[in-house]
């Protein structure tokens, strides 16, 4: 009950589990680090594996999901985070998110003091017209 409402809000069509698929997870006993992903990853591992069109690609599509279900915190080879308290550098206090939110701006702030010097703002000349130019169709001068 609780899968299927995971795919409820999706909007793109849902992928069934292909067999092969299903019996790799459960070989590896992935199958409840795949069931706890979101339904959008479980659905977007799936389509993007089928719509590879080598078995070549295909293979390494899946190989990468089942290591990043593995490894866990990865989603398509970007950081993913299951929520505040699985990340390893997540913050539990409201007095170490603001003192990281302080500290951030004030790096922020001296990064911005060493950037380049201002460039002078010198004007170059403006080009000058040619005061003859050659009679041609596009000129409007034939």
């Amino acid at each position: 009950m609780a899968q299927a409402n995971a795919f409820q809000r999706l909007k793109r069509s849902i992928q069934p589990l292909p067999a092969n698929i299903r019996r790799l997870l459960t070989q590896r006993d992935l199958m409840s680090a795949y069931r706890s992903r979101p339904g959008y990853q479980q659905n977007d591992y799936l389509m993007w594996i089928a719509k590879a069109k080598r078995d070549a690609t295909k293979d390494k599509r899946t190989t990468q999901m089942l290591d990043e279900l593995t490894h866990g915190g990865v989603y398509m080879n970007m950081r993913w985070s299951a929520g505040p308290s699985t990340h390893p550098a997540a913050k539990t206090s409201v007095e170490s998110r603001g003192a990281a939110k302080k500290k951030s701006a004030t790096k922020a702030a001296k990064k911005k003091s060493a950037t380049k010097p201002a460039k002078k703002s010198a004007t170059k000349p403006a080009k000058k017209k040619s005061a003859t130019r050659p009679a041609t169709k596009r000129n409007g001068r034939v």
